[in-house]
């Protein structure tokens, strides 16, 4: 199978490379806003990553000669980590109008908390393989 793979990352991680593996095997590299063709003999899935960022399996579609697909950041990923920075932002400036009491750490805890889950749920789907349509 012939595969054209193109990287629109924005400038998330765009000076490090992200490792295309079939498997478990890097079977090449590709770095920001660039395109690799590469000649799949087996329709194993191929994922994406970068030091912890993946993202989830693409299974390769059976009876296709060709297929042009492209890597994304996941929207929900920049929507969620965007809202996490401005409501720190907006929490920093409600505790600073309070004194520091136990409610006060207690929030920052949940929210460091919620920060955390936050980051493990996303670590396995903060890229997306999908489909270039025809046209």
């Amino acid at each position: 199978m012939e595969l054209q793979l193109t990287r629109r990352t924005g400038f998330y991680g765009m000076g490090s490379p992200l490792e295309v593996m079939q498997g478990k095997k890097r079977i090449a590299a590709i770095n920001h806003q660039q395109t690799i063709f590469l000649g799949l003999a087996e329709q194993t899935p191929i994922r994406v990553r970068m030091f912890f960022l993946e993202s989830q399996p693409f299974q390769l579609p059976k009876g296709q000669s060709a297929l042009k697909l492209e890597v994304v950041m996941n929207p929900a990923l920049k929507r969620i980590y965007i809202g996490f920075y401005l409501s720190l932002f907006l929490m920093m400036g409600v505790l600073g109008l309070l004194s520091i009491s136990l409610y006060s750490l207690l929030f920052v805890g949940v929210y460091l908390v919620a920060y955390f889950v936050f980051i493990l749920i996303y670590l396995k789907k903060a890229y997306l393989i999908k489909e270039v349509p025809h046209g």
